[in-house]
């Protein structure tokens, strides 16, 4: 049997109709809604939907705290978010995300993740990226060290110490654990969009990253993005001297992303 995207706000296609519907002509558009991926509850556009908004999550989870986006109250002339709006955003997001989580762990597809053991993941990295950029510049001011060699090590070193600083934004505003929790849901999202669960989950994500991403961007325009290689969205900081993926850690400067 035919399957429909479970999804309640699938949009229709245009000139085709339900059975039932009561209009089939100029007055219907269209309101029959599309078919399911094979092997999924949703149709391939809400697959990739879902699974882009579930990895930008953590990204608006941070922005929504920043000052110059998502804090701030709202004023008699300003009819924007309240005080609390970010505050109970991020809790809500993280909540719901947790809640994902033990679906899969009572469906035994995975143990819930420790939050203690990401954050020493997390500031072992920043010690590494130290280590590393103390390392490259110690070969960089060596007595020896060729003149051909010297441009690519103090690169390495601004590179280590970019990641470093990274990594220690990330710890400093808890989005090292978001990023492990949507990776989480990320790895079976397949599994989580085909069953009793579909709907649900779909809906959740999208309901989460529309609830989010105005929060996010209040107080300005939101940063372009490129793909990276393993799938995460990276924004292009035209500022920085190295731009890292916070996923998988592959890093290179503005000319670089753009040539990937």
């Amino acid at each position: 049997m035919t399957q429909l995207c479970a999804v309640s706000t699938c949009r229709p296609i245009p000139g085709h109709h339900l059975p039932t519907c009561l209009f089939p002509d100029d007055e219907c558009g269209g309101c029959l809604p599309h078919l399911a991926a094979d092997g999924s509850a949703v149709c391939g556009w809400h697959i990739d939907t879902v699974r882009a908004r579930l990895r930008e999550l953590p990204a608006l989870w941070e922005a929504i705290a920043e000052p110059t986006t998502g804090r701030g109250g709202r004023t008699e002339e300003d009819d924007g978010p309240t005080l609390g709006a970010p505050i109970e955003t991020r809790y809500y997001i993280r909540s719901q995300l947790v809640s994902w989580l033990k679906v899969l762990e009572e469906a035994g597809r995975m143990r819930l993740p420790v939050e203690a053991d990401i954050v020493a993941a997390t500031r072992a990295l920043v010690v590494r990226h130290q280590s590393d950029a103390d390392v490259a510049l110690g070969a960089y001011y060596r007595a020896g060290t060729s003149e051909e060699r010297r441009p690519a090590l103090w690169a390495e070193a601004a590179a280590h110490r970019a990641a470093a600083d990274a990594e220690r934004r990330s710890r400093e505003s808890g989005r090292d654990v978001m990023e492990v929790l949507a990776e989480r849901l990320d790895r079976h999202l397949l599994w989580l969009l085909d069953g009793e669960h579909a709907q649900i989950f779909a809906e959740d994500i999208l309901d989460l990253w529309a609830r989010a991403r105005p929060l996010a961007y209040r107080g300005g325009r939101p940063p372009i993005t490129i793909a990276c290689s393993c799938g995460a969205r990276v924004a292009l900081d035209p500022d920085a001297e190295t731009i890292r993926c916070t996923a998988c850690g592959e890093w290179g400067d503005l000319a670089w992303w753009r040539r990937s």
